[in-house]
């Protein structure tokens, strides 16, 4: 046979193999971040389905079970920025109201699971804790009001009793921008709006519909994220956003029910200031777990 007739080589692989190899090398390129961002896709709506029982949980326990209508305070035990499981449970009762057993961390959290499974999965206030999300108890709407808050927890965790209705904090400070920081309660929007509290950025002269705009921008939970420790990165979340998913995100689910997306650091809660100060207040229990010890 001519030698013009046989195909190119290169290493004795023909010219159409090599074609091959490159193009499976190029679809591999486009479809693995595809797949990766399918994953991650799973597992945000997974983390987005336990929030939502959470949350549901809670409104249940105020509309149900608690005849004053309030959410549960958070716990008075230093660092645990969670409700109180004793609070969950009704007068006279030896379980509580609402179970939220097994939905308490976001199925990322590797180092939360790996704690619960050490501990066998025993349901004890140990799976209520924060380690995927911080409850906080109060309508905090913004970064002054975070701060007013984290002076209202430590206040919380010296006394260990409840502080009524609201928390007096400097005018400007409180829930949208008052003197007041409120406890949160099935009615609270209701009565933000009779109070005459102004709530930034609603186009609504209706009361009812004010109500919904501000129960809209009141968090129930907010998903963790750490601190960046080297500079120039974003910090370090369960999940992630933008190109290449490089970017820290996490989940907040607000009073009215919905759910946002936020990537950090970006708009409140997912600003530094809010996140320094909730893991600031974190920390106060592996303090107090220093001192003990």
């Amino acid at each position: 046979m001519n030698d013009h007739l046989q195909p190119a080589t290169k290493r004795g692989l023909p010219l159409w193999v090599q074609g091959c190899g490159a193009l499976t090398i190029i679809v591999l390129a486009l479809a693995i971040p595809v797949l990766l961002g399918a994953h991650h896709s799973v597992y945000k709506h997974g983390c987005y389905m336990r929030m939502t029982q959470i949350r549901l949980a809670l409104q249940l326990y105020a509309s149900e079970y608690e005849p004053s209508g309030y959410f549960p305070l958070p716990s008075s035990e230093p660092g645990r920025l969670m409700f109180d499981l004793a609070s969950l449970i009704p007068s006279g009762e030896a379980k509580p109201a609402v179970n939220v057993f097994g939905v308490m961390h976001c199925p990322l959290d590797i180092q939360h699971y790996r704690s619960l499974r050490k501990a066998h999965f025993l349901s004890t206030e140990a799976e209520v804790d924060d380690q995927s999300y911080f409850y906080l108890g109060y309508a905090v709407t913004g970064d002054a009001s975070m701060l007013a808050f984290a002076d209202a927890y430590r206040e919380l965790i010296r006394t260990g009793s409840p502080t009524g209705g609201y928390v007096p904090v400097d005018s400007g400070s409180g829930t949208f921008g008052t003197d007041r920081l409120y406890r949160l309660h099935k009615k609270l929007p209701q009565t933000l709006v009779d109070s005459g509290a102004v709530i930034p950025g609603s186009p609504f002269e209706n009361p009812e519909h004010a109500e919904w705009y501000a129960s809209a921008e009141i968090p129930l939970l907010i998903e963790r994220i750490e601190l960046p420790k080297f500079p120039h990165h974003s910090g370090v979340g369960n999940h992630t956003i933008g190109p290449l998913e490089r970017q820290a995100a996490g989940l907040v689910v607000y009073m009215d029910g919905h759910t946002r997306f936020l990537s950090y650091p970006g708009e409140w809660p997912m600003t530094e200031t809010t996140m320094r100060a909730l893991l600031a207040l974190d920390a106060l229990g592996k303090k107090s777990t220093g001192a003990a010890e």
